[in-house]
């Protein structure tokens, strides 16, 4: 049985939760947050990678964040999910790290290895991350039940994400490993509670 049978016969959400390609920021170190970012070459052919992955599911919505980074990566992957509606939105984005933002990871001595643990005074905190990944997950599961639904986002948006959903199941945020670029991460929700299928997974990038 498919996904997509599942979804029917269950009348459950399947989430399919994307991080965006490897960026010429990532290759040098360089803290993101809201800036654009550029896939880098390797960027590039991980996200058609995802396009042929992802190309037998039949989604019924791709949310895609506004960074062009996300974006640019969603692109892609549209080359083999034609007529799907996509909407484009700041409220999935990454975190804000404020003035941190394009600086070397380590020229900042609060950086210990994990980013999610780094914080900037004029950025956004990991309450506000936490809020702002609640409202759209609620937002989902109030409008699109018995549905398919692509995001296509940033490594902590999809952490607070994960860790909206999953609640006590998972530790804190700051415990979550990071994703994977291209990573997929599945999750179905049914009946008020959410479960695992496919997590951190790149096997269709080798």
């Amino acid at each position: 049985m498919t996904y997509n049978q599942v979804i029917l016969k269950f009348k459950s959400m399947l989430l399919t939760i994307i991080r965006h390609g490897e960026t010429i920021e990532n290759i040098n170190g360089l803290i993101q947050g809201h800036l654009p970012g550029k896939l880098s070459v390797k960027g590039k052919e991980q996200a058609a990678r995802l396009s042929l992955e992802l190309s037998s599911y039949n989604f019924s919505k791709i949310f895609s964040s506004d960074l062009k980074r996300a974006h640019d990566t969603c692109i892609k992957i549209l080359e083999r999910l034609p007529n799907i509606e996509i909407i484009v939105t700041s409220d999935i984005r990454e975190r804000s790290f404020g003035s941190l933002e394009g600086k070397r990871k380590c020229d900042i001595p609060d950086y210990k290895g994990n980013i999610t643990d780094l914080n900037s005074v004029d950025g956004e905190s990991l309450d506000e991350l936490f809020k702002r990944a609640n409202i759209f997950l609620k937002y989902l599961e109030d409008t699109y039940q018995s549905e398919s639904i692509l995001i296509i986002s940033h490594n902590s948006f999809n952490k607070a994400l994960i860790k909206s959903a999953l609640k006590d199941k998972i530790g804190n945020i700051s415990s979550i490993p990071n994703f994977e670029n291209a990573s997929i991460t599945q999750l179905i929700y049914e009946k008020g509670s959410y479960s695992i299928i496919k997590y951190n997974n790149i096997e269709h990038l080798k």
